[in-house]
């Protein structure tokens, strides 16, 4: 049974109120306690049956394998912890939590080098030693990494810069240009594609938002310029929906795709869309398979498609 937020609060409220030796709750009174701090801290009051269920669960393996005595007294019964001095706040993880967060360390290793992971690189090494994790697991997940991308080192200084909302000096190099070019940059977000990195923001020379490819970035260095919003709140839905990759040319317009596949790629296709608008496919009386996609057509959807070679042939509609 899956633990979340709400749960652990109530948890916490019991563990409370069980420890307690110097007050007696009998169920009535421990569901009301747990109810009026529900109310204090903003939460809904629960019923007698999750009441008896947070119980259980506290007292399962996948909980804390608590024992609760029941001292009688008359016709009442009181619940408190049979050991005086035991806590959930103390307690010891259990063989399978110890597992889950096992592998749950293995897979966030994945992801050290990232900035938002920075402190994982003093963590993993301690919880790995204290939970016994060996340095030579084998690996089962693993990420589609480029460790030879020469500008990974500037993930963490722009990660940051981004957050603190300053505007940076740069200094650029195109691919098509023999020289570098300095600009004021507005940087708002990161995306990988491709196994490249890139950061998106306002170029304020050309006074329009573009991305940057952090290869292709030789310096940069925090402006005291004042710092321009990003006029985009979701780039997900607003920015990278309509095309494929990171290019957008807002000059173009969406264009209807019309694509014929063959029966060789067409599950791959149909299992893996090649984006979120991709219609389903129909065979045609030749064999191949029809379907069409809406996107802003850019370099990285017309290098998508012709990856496919003899095996797809595909028309911009006017």
């Amino acid at each position: 049974m899956p633990v979340n937020k709400n749960a652990l609060i109530r948890y916490h409220i019991l563990d409370e109120r069980l420890s307690n030796y110097n007050k007696y709750y009998t169920n009535d009174d421990l569901q009301e306690s747990l109810n009026e701090k529900l109310i204090d801290l903003g939460y809904k009051p629960i019923g007698r049956t999750q009441y008896f269920k947070d119980l259980d669960f506290m007292k399962s393996e996948a909980g804390w394998s608590v024992e609760i005595e029941h001292i009688k007294d008359g016709r009442k019964k009181f619940l408190r912890y049979a050991d005086r001095n035991f806590s959930i706040k103390k307690s010891e993880l259990n063989k399978s939590q110890k597992e889950a967060l096992k592998e749950a360390i293995t897979s966030l290793s994945c992801f050290k080098g990232l900035p938002q992971f920075e402190q994982l690189e003093e963590i993993i090494p301690l919880l790995s030693d204290k939970l016994g994790i060996s340095e030579h697991r084998n690996k089962i997940i693993f990420m589609d990494e480029n460790p030879d991308y020469t500008g990974l080192h500037f993930i963490t200084p722009l990660y940051n810069t981004i957050k603190s909302k300053r505007a940076l000096a740069i200094n650029y190099k195109p691919f098509r240009s023999e020289q570098a070019h300095s600009f004021i940059f507005h940087p708002y977000i990161l995306k990988q594609y491709n196994k490249r990195w890139f950061v998106f923001g306002y170029n304020a020379s050309k006074k329009a938002i573009e991305n940057l490819a952090l290869d292709r970035i030789q310096d940069f260095k925090e402006s005291a310029l004042e710092y321009i919003e990003s006029p985009i709140d979701d780039w997900e839905e607003d920015y990278f929906y309509d095309i494929i990759g990171v290019s957008r040319d807002d000059k173009k317009t969406i264009k209807t795709i019309r694509i014929s596949v063959s029966p060789v790629s067409a599950p791959y296709i149909s299992t893996k869309p090649l984006h979120p608008s991709q219609k389903k496919l129909v065979k045609n009386d030749k064999g191949w398979y029809d379907f069409t996609i809406k996107v802003i057509p850019n370099y990285e959807m017309h290098s998508l498609l012709r990856g496919f070679g003899d095996d797809l042939r595909y028309i911009v509609a006017k």
